[in-house]
């Protein structure tokens, strides 16, 4: 699976740059300033990938990130889940976090 993880990063900026929320957030350094939660999944026969991602937490408030899933509600777009197709080596959705207002 880390050669999926590491397909899937390799060609998430620019599937990114196609959502107008992405325009909100410098994702430059996305893979050194968020924090990564990957999985494998089997859907129809098709093997993904699905990568839940959130900018890294200096006040330990998101302690907890590596034992359990990360759930945040109103976060903003730096807070997004994307589903990347491993045999297609294409990112297929990317699903941003609400905000409040």
């Amino acid at each position: 699976m880390e050669a999926d993880v590491d397909a899937m990063e390799a060609v998430l900026p620019r599937a990114l740059a196609r959502f107008p929320q992405a325009h909100e957030v410098d994702f430059s350094g996305l893979l050194v300033k968020w924090q990564r939660q990957y999985v494998g999944l089997v859907w129809g026969g098709r093997r993904f990938v699905y990568g839940n991602y959130f900018p890294i937490d200096d006040t330990n408030k998101l302690a907890e990130w590596r034992r359990r899933p990360m759930i945040v509600c109103d976060g903003g777009a730096p807070f997004f889940g994307a589903v990347f197709d491993v045999a297609a080596k294409r990112i297929t959705r990317i699903d941003f976090n609400g905000s409040i207002g």
